[in-house]
Formats: C-alpha cells, structure tokens, sequence
C-alpha cells in the first residue's frame, strides 16, 4: 500500500512527471521543465526518477532525487538519449543512443564512463527493461520487420528473441521479480495485455482480451512492487 505511481500528465504542449499513491491519491508534480519530460522510470532505491527530457534541441536522460529535488543529467551525447532503466543494482543503465544516426540500445557504467553498445543495425530498438538479478536486458526491436521483444545477456553477450502469445507486435515490456514479462500485444488494430513467464513453467497468455474488459488500447504496463499487480495506461 505504500507503493508509488510515475507517470506523465500532458497540457497543452508540455508534459512533465507526477507521482501518487497507488490508488491515485495524493498526486505530486515532480518536474517543472515546461516543455517534454517523459518515460519516467523508477531506481531501485525507489527514491530517484529517471525519464527523457525533450527539448527543442535536444533530448538528454535526466534523474531527479525525489527527496532533495535535485536533479543530475546521466546521458546527453550527441543525438537522441532516450529510454533510459536502470539496473536493480543501481551500477548500469540502459539506454537508446543514435549516437551514429542509428537508433540502438547501450548499456552504461553509472560508477564510470565506459559505455556498451548492444546492438548494430538498421532497426530501431526502445524500451528497455532489467531481469530481476541485473543480468539480462529486454527490449523492444524492429529486426524482424515488426516490433518485437528480444533479451541480451550480459554474462554471455548474446540475443534471442523471446517467445510471445501472438499479435502482430510486442512493445513496453516489464519484467517482474517472478521472472515475468508482461507488455502490450497488438491484436487487429488495439493493443492488449500479455503475459510470458520466462520460467517456462506456464505459456505466454493474454491478461485482457474478447471483450472481457471494456475495450482500448492497454499501453506501457509495469509491475507493482507484489508482482501481482500491474499499472498501465488505457
């Protein structure tokens, strides 16, 4: 019940980041920036946000301490920073750089400056998200014409592509401590929640589909901290 909410609230031309409580309560306005602040993503320490900060020339990755308010720039190399997640152990980060004018997915040291580069190509990847231990990497890539999910591991330095319910496309993953990924499938032209537990211990599921729930897209999902419940957008 103590669990917190990141989201973006959009007015006009501007959208910044807001917390609340899980209900909805409490709504607190976390960035002031008066033009784009989106993809917010909670540290593991629960007390720092990271997001993307658009502005008319640039977009850097941001992180903004929650308690003191200040805020500390993380990546603004040349081109698009985007996406970013950091790791449960707070030491990496991933990201999207078009540091060459091709979209790709990077790791970064957050204790140095060395910065990975994870894949190589004319598909454009996004969404980054970390396995519960911090050794795996999710993310969403055009590589098979349309979006899908793949997984890179760090330890072994290689990428498969992960095994889904169907749909024509897979994006916004989140991955939960029960070894889960949940995401936004697209069936026929809305987009719906799926479930594949990476155990393999059950198949990939729809959560909602067939008019079970009234109908929409359910967008950019991301697991509570139970690993039973689940936020997103409609």
């Amino acid at each position: 019940c103590s669990s917190k909410i990141v989201f973006v609230g959009t007015t006009n031309d501007t959208s910044e980041i807001f917390v609340c409580d899980f209900d909805g309560a409490n709504v607190k306005k976390v960035t002031a920036n008066n033009y784009l602040s989106l993809e917010p993503d909670w540290a593991n320490n629960g007390k720092t946000i990271v997001y993307t900060y658009y502005t008319k020339f640039y977009t850097d990755v941001v992180a903004i301490d929650l308690l003191t308010k200040k805020t500390k720039t993380l990546a603004n190399y040349p081109g698009m920073n985007s996406s970013a997640a950091i790791c449960p152990n707070n030491k990496y980060m991933a990201m999207i750089l078009s540091r060459d004018r091709k979209v790709e997915l990077y790791i970064k040291d957050l204790q140095g400056k060395g910065v990975l580069r994870v894949t190589e190509g004319e598909s454009v990847e996004s969404s980054p998200c970390w396995s519960p231990d911090g050794s795996k990497v999710c993310f969403v890539s055009g590589e098979s014409g349309r979006p899908k999910l793949f997984i890179y591991d760090l330890r072994t330095k290689s990428q498969k592509k992960v095994s889904l319910v169907g749909g024509s496309e897979a994006v916004s993953p989140s991955w939960s401590g029960n070894n889960e990924l949940v995401y936004s499938a697209k069936f026929g032209r809305e987009y719906t929640l799926a479930v594949t537990d990476l155990s393999g211990k059950s198949k990939p599921q729809n959560v909602f589909r067939f008019g079970k729930i009234p109908g929409g897209n359910w967008e950019c999902p991301s697991w509570a901290p139970d690993n039973r419940h689940v936020v997103c957008s409609r």
